[in-house]
């Protein structure tokens, strides 16, 4: 059992580099598969570029205008007020944590969303636009949230307390829930592997990767319309 604890933590470990000037560990690993998901947007968006024609769409240009009717639908239903760059924003959230999540399925390759500086940075990206968007639309009111919601002026101190609580769990939750999810998967699999007898191995993986990419665009989806439900909260003023 030691060996194949042993073999599974070696599995997850990342390739790390310490620069002189930060001296924290890179994890080269993780740097490595966000470039291949950049690398292979932008393939796609030049064949699709490439093939884009007027009317009936078809093959890629018609899957993709899918997902984008989508995803505008659904920043329209949900912001107060419709900003036309949320949409783009949303959608490449979207597809970048997908192929992210989706990445990792390929042998020898890693998801870049177990990693959990990956998330927190994705989870810093939504928080941010939620204090531009309430500074936006509440000024220095949203400040005062901070002072005097929800129990009034007598209970400062608590109300501070608890509203820094809320505002921090927001993007911690986000990141938390994206790693924990694609972790625990790669963790599984790899259990599957060095437990199972090697002729059952292929059975319960393929059930198993099917779940996974399943797992993979529901975690994709919470995550970009959480980030819409944030914008929103943000563009909301205070009755």
């Amino acid at each position: 059992m030691t060996g194949e604890k042993h073999g599974v933590a070696e599995h997850l470990e990342h390739s790390e580099w310490v620069p002189p000037f930060l001296g924290y560990a890179v994890h080269l690993d993780t740097f490595l598969m966000t470039g291949i998901v950049v690398g292979f947007l932008i393939v796609i968006l030049f064949l699709l570029m490439r093939s884009l024609h007027d009317g009936a769409p078809t093959g890629l240009q018609n899957f993709l205008e899918v997902v984008v009717e989508f995803i505008e639908d659904l920043v329209r239903e949900n912001l107060p007020v419709y900003v036309s760059w949320v949409t783009p924003l949303a959608l490449t959230l979207f597809i970048f944590i997908l192929l992210g999540n989706w990445l990792g399925e390929i042998p020898g390759m890693q998801s870049p969303t177990a990693d959990i500086n990956t998330t927190v940075s994705l989870g810093l990206i939504s928080f941010t636009l939620l204090l531009y968007f309430s500074l936006k639309h509440k000024g220095l009111g949203y400040f005062s949230e901070f002072l005097f919601h929800p129990f009034g002026k007598w209970f400062i101190p608590v109300n501070l307390f608890m509203k820094v609580i809320e505002e921090v769990a927001k993007p911690a939750s986000l990141s938390l829930r994206l790693f924990g999810n694609m972790f625990a998967g790669h963790v599984v699999i790899l259990l599957i592997a060095y437990m199972i007898p090697w002729y059952l191995n292929w059975a319960v993986g393929v059930v198993w990767l099917g779940w996974h990419l399943f797992v993979g665009l529901i975690q994709a989806f919470v995550f970009t319309i959480l980030t819409v439900v944030y914008i929103a909260i943000g563009q909301q003023k205070e009755h």
